[in-house]
Protein backbone atom coordinates (compact mmCIF):
# COMPACT_ATOMS: atom_id res chain seq x y z
CA UNK A 1 0.00 0.00 0.00
CA UNK A 2 1.47 3.23 -1.05
CA UNK A 3 1.82 5.50 2.34
CA UNK A 4 2.36 9.16 1.98
CA UNK A 5 5.32 10.70 3.60
CA UNK A 6 8.29 13.32 3.77
CA UNK A 7 10.69 12.50 1.62
CA UNK A 8 14.17 14.44 2.05
CA UNK A 9 16.68 12.97 -0.92
CA UNK A 10 19.85 13.89 -0.83
CA UNK A 11 21.12 13.60 -4.47
CA UNK A 12 24.05 14.82 -6.60
CA UNK A 13 22.39 15.83 -9.98
CA UNK A 14 24.85 15.17 -12.80
CA UNK A 15 22.94 16.87 -15.56
CA UNK A 16 23.82 18.24 -18.58
CA UNK A 17 23.25 22.00 -19.59
CA UNK A 18 20.48 23.66 -21.67
CA UNK A 19 20.88 27.23 -23.71
CA UNK A 20 18.54 29.27 -21.50
CA UNK A 21 17.05 32.00 -24.13
CA UNK A 22 15.25 33.95 -21.50
CA UNK A 23 16.29 35.34 -18.41
CA UNK A 24 14.78 37.56 -15.87
CA UNK A 25 16.31 41.15 -14.72
CA UNK A 26 18.60 39.58 -12.24
CA UNK A 27 21.89 38.42 -13.10
CA UNK A 28 23.02 34.80 -11.95
CA UNK A 29 26.20 34.28 -9.71
CA UNK A 30 29.37 34.79 -10.65
CA UNK A 31 30.79 30.88 -10.98
CA UNK A 32 33.13 31.86 -8.60
CA UNK A 33 30.05 31.90 -5.86
CA UNK A 34 29.48 29.11 -4.26
CA UNK A 35 25.78 28.17 -4.23
CA UNK A 36 24.12 25.10 -2.80
CA UNK A 37 20.60 24.41 -5.09
CA UNK A 38 17.40 23.26 -3.56
CA UNK A 39 14.71 21.89 -5.83
CA UNK A 40 11.47 20.88 -4.81
CA UNK A 41 8.28 19.41 -7.09
CA UNK A 42 5.83 21.63 -5.39
CA UNK A 43 5.77 25.28 -3.58
CA UNK A 44 4.58 24.16 -0.18
CA UNK A 45 7.27 21.65 -0.16
CA UNK A 46 10.31 24.58 -0.61
CA UNK A 47 8.31 27.27 0.59
CA UNK A 48 9.50 27.23 4.77
CA UNK A 49 13.19 27.40 3.39
CA UNK A 50 11.84 30.14 1.18
CA UNK A 51 11.17 32.57 4.36
CA UNK A 52 14.21 32.03 6.44
CA UNK A 53 15.94 33.50 3.28
CA UNK A 54 17.92 36.63 3.62
CA UNK A 55 19.18 38.92 1.17
CA UNK A 56 16.69 38.02 -1.60
CA UNK A 57 16.33 38.16 -5.20
CA UNK A 58 14.43 36.05 -7.52
CA UNK A 59 15.00 35.62 -11.35
CA UNK A 60 13.15 33.66 -14.44
CA UNK A 61 14.50 31.43 -17.01
CA UNK A 62 12.54 29.34 -19.20
CA UNK A 63 9.14 30.18 -16.85
CA UNK A 64 11.37 28.82 -13.75
CA UNK A 65 11.61 31.16 -10.94
CA UNK A 66 14.60 31.11 -9.29
CA UNK A 67 15.01 32.76 -5.38
CA UNK A 68 18.45 33.10 -4.54
CA UNK A 69 19.52 34.21 -1.24
CA UNK A 70 21.53 33.67 2.06
CA UNK A 71 20.44 30.52 4.42
CA UNK A 72 22.37 30.70 7.65
CA UNK A 73 26.08 31.91 5.90
CA UNK A 74 25.48 29.98 3.06
CA UNK A 75 24.44 31.41 -0.65
CA UNK A 76 21.43 29.15 -1.83
CA UNK A 77 19.14 29.10 -4.80
CA UNK A 78 15.67 27.68 -4.39
CA UNK A 79 12.98 26.69 -7.17
CA UNK A 80 10.29 24.19 -7.32
CA UNK A 81 9.73 22.32 -11.05
CA UNK A 82 6.63 20.87 -10.90
CA UNK A 83 5.48 17.13 -10.98
CA UNK A 84 7.19 14.65 -12.87
CA UNK A 85 10.90 13.32 -13.72
CA UNK A 86 10.57 15.58 -16.67
CA UNK A 87 10.10 19.03 -15.18
CA UNK A 88 12.20 17.75 -12.69
CA UNK A 89 15.02 17.27 -15.42
CA UNK A 90 14.29 20.62 -17.04
CA UNK A 91 14.68 22.78 -13.87
CA UNK A 92 17.40 20.94 -12.64
CA UNK A 93 19.18 21.41 -16.16
CA UNK A 94 18.49 25.19 -16.34
CA UNK A 95 20.00 25.66 -12.52
CA UNK A 96 23.46 23.78 -12.73
CA UNK A 97 23.47 26.06 -16.30
CA UNK A 98 22.47 29.62 -14.67
CA UNK A 99 24.18 28.64 -11.45
CA UNK A 100 26.75 26.28 -11.18
CA UNK A 101 25.85 24.92 -7.97
CA UNK A 102 28.29 22.88 -5.93
CA UNK A 103 25.55 20.45 -4.75
CA UNK A 104 21.97 20.24 -5.61
CA UNK A 105 19.13 18.60 -3.02
CA UNK A 106 15.77 17.28 -3.64
CA UNK A 107 13.39 17.92 -1.00
CA UNK A 108 9.56 17.20 -1.23
CA UNK A 109 6.42 14.49 -0.20
CA UNK A 110 6.01 11.17 -2.41
CA UNK A 111 4.27 7.89 -2.03
CA UNK A 112 6.42 4.94 -0.30
CA UNK A 113 5.81 0.95 -0.29
CA UNK A 114 7.97 -0.50 2.37
CA UNK A 115 6.01 -1.30 4.81
CA UNK A 116 8.12 0.27 7.77
CA UNK A 117 7.27 3.84 7.09
CA UNK A 118 4.43 5.47 7.96
CA UNK A 119 2.86 9.01 7.33
CA UNK A 120 5.26 11.82 8.70
CA UNK A 121 8.51 9.52 8.45
CA UNK A 122 11.29 11.32 6.40
CA UNK A 123 13.88 9.29 4.05
CA UNK A 124 17.51 10.60 3.30
CA UNK A 125 17.92 9.02 -0.21
CA UNK A 126 20.78 7.32 -0.85
CA UNK A 127 20.14 6.17 -4.31
CA UNK A 128 17.95 6.85 -6.97
CA UNK A 129 16.21 4.72 -10.21
CA UNK A 130 13.81 4.77 -12.23
CA UNK A 131 11.02 2.52 -10.96
CA UNK A 132 8.77 2.55 -13.77
CA UNK A 133 11.32 2.66 -16.81
CA UNK A 134 10.83 -0.77 -18.73
CA UNK A 135 8.51 -2.85 -20.57
CA UNK A 136 5.44 -5.36 -19.99
CA UNK A 137 6.13 -8.73 -20.63
CA UNK A 138 4.05 -11.94 -20.06
CA UNK A 139 5.07 -12.31 -17.05
CA UNK A 140 4.65 -8.74 -15.58
CA UNK A 141 6.46 -5.45 -16.12
CA UNK A 142 10.50 -5.70 -16.42
CA UNK A 143 12.65 -2.66 -14.75
CA UNK A 144 14.68 -1.69 -17.69
CA UNK A 145 18.11 0.40 -17.77
CA UNK A 146 17.94 3.86 -19.98
CA UNK A 147 20.41 4.31 -22.53
CA UNK A 148 23.50 7.05 -22.55
CA UNK A 149 22.26 8.78 -25.52
CA UNK A 150 26.14 9.48 -26.38
CA UNK A 151 27.57 6.25 -25.65
CA UNK A 152 25.02 4.27 -26.35
CA UNK A 153 25.62 2.21 -23.14
CA UNK A 154 23.13 1.51 -20.32
CA UNK A 155 23.25 3.60 -17.65
CA UNK A 156 23.21 1.99 -13.32
CA UNK A 157 19.92 1.00 -12.66
CA UNK A 158 21.01 3.26 -9.72
CA UNK A 159 22.74 6.29 -9.07
CA UNK A 160 23.84 6.88 -5.90
CA UNK A 161 23.80 10.34 -3.59
CA UNK A 162 27.17 12.20 -2.85
CA UNK A 163 28.82 9.83 0.46
CA UNK A 164 29.81 13.50 1.62
CA UNK A 165 26.14 14.98 1.67
CA UNK A 166 24.62 11.55 3.12
CA UNK A 167 27.13 11.37 5.78
CA UNK A 168 25.79 15.33 6.55
CA UNK A 169 22.36 14.09 6.24
CA UNK A 170 22.58 11.40 8.76
CA UNK A 171 24.67 13.49 11.31
CA UNK A 172 21.67 15.69 11.54
CA UNK A 173 19.17 13.90 11.97
CA UNK A 174 20.05 12.48 15.14
CA UNK A 175 19.65 16.07 16.55
CA UNK A 176 16.08 16.49 14.64
CA UNK A 177 13.28 17.23 16.41
CA UNK A 178 9.52 17.05 15.00
CA UNK A 179 5.93 17.30 16.13
CA UNK A 180 4.20 13.93 16.80
CA UNK A 181 1.96 13.10 13.91
CA UNK A 182 -1.20 12.40 14.21
CA UNK A 183 -2.92 9.35 13.22
CA UNK A 184 -6.28 7.22 12.67
CA UNK A 185 -4.71 4.99 16.16
CA UNK A 186 -3.87 8.37 18.00
CA UNK A 187 -0.04 9.98 17.72
CA UNK A 188 3.08 8.73 16.74
CA UNK A 189 6.46 10.13 16.74
CA UNK A 190 7.87 10.14 13.16
CA UNK A 191 10.95 7.99 12.08
CA UNK A 192 13.96 9.09 9.55
CA UNK A 193 15.18 6.42 6.98
CA UNK A 194 18.50 6.59 5.92
CA UNK A 195 18.11 4.15 2.62
CA UNK A 196 21.32 3.66 1.59
CA UNK A 197 21.76 -0.21 1.06
CA UNK A 198 19.53 -3.11 1.48
CA UNK A 199 19.22 -2.42 5.16
CA UNK A 200 17.82 0.96 6.17
CA UNK A 201 18.77 2.80 9.16
CA UNK A 202 16.13 4.87 11.06
CA UNK A 203 16.62 7.04 13.80
CA UNK A 204 13.55 8.46 16.06
CA UNK A 205 13.45 12.46 16.07
CA UNK A 206 14.74 12.34 19.63
CA UNK A 207 18.03 10.32 18.45
CA UNK A 208 17.05 6.99 19.63
CA UNK A 209 17.33 4.57 16.39
CA UNK A 210 16.81 1.35 15.17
Amino acid sequence: MRRSLCVFSVLLLLLSAASVAQVGNTPPPAPTTRVIAVLSAMTLEIETLGQQLTDKTEMTVQGIRFTIGSLKDRRVVLAHSGIGKVNAAMAATLLVEQFQPTHVLFTGIAGGLNPDLRPGDVVIGGKTAYHDYGEWTPEGFCVGRTVDPFTGKPNPLFFPADAGLLAVAEKAALDLKLAPVKTASGERNPWVGVFESSRPRFYQTNGISR
